[in-house]
């Protein structure tokens, strides 16, 4: 059912599965960052992604993230937030794994940083 819910003082039409959980859709930016800042657990089920810059925001503001099983970066720095498998039963198990546990992701998110990546592509340019 379509539904409105207020997020510290920010109004979002959602899709409610139930109380607790809701499926927002296609927003702005600017709200993505203000959902991320107030929201338990940040999931990102899909097989079909790159780099997800969903999933970057969210490590970057310190958020508990749940992540995609095909990208490799996930894979080999944050494996404990990855969700493997993709039947409902597999996602539940995982996702109450990736919620219960006490640590966030220690993914190196300094790498993406403008200044940094800047710097290498400069880097880059000047030998070719």
């Amino acid at each position: 059912m379509s539904t409105k819910f207020e997020c510290n003082g920010y109004i979002v039409d959602a899709l409610a599965i139930n109380e607790r959980i809701f499926y927002i859709g296609n927003i702005r930016h600017c709200d993505v960052i203000n959902l991320i800042r107030y929201s338990e657990l940040c999931i990102n089920p899909s097989s079909n992604e790159g780099l997800p810059r969903f999933c970057l925001e969210s490590i970057a503001m310190g958020a508990k993230v749940a992540l995609p099983m095909n990208v490799n970066e996930f894979v080999k720095h944050c494996p404990n937030f990855i969700l493997k498998g993709n039947s409902i039963e597999e996602l539940t198990r995982n996702l109450q794994r990736i919620y219960t546990k006490p640590l966030k992701s220690e993914y190196p998110i300094g790498n993406h940083y403008p200044e940094k990546v800047i710097k290498l592509y400069s880097s880059i340019l000047e030998k070719s």
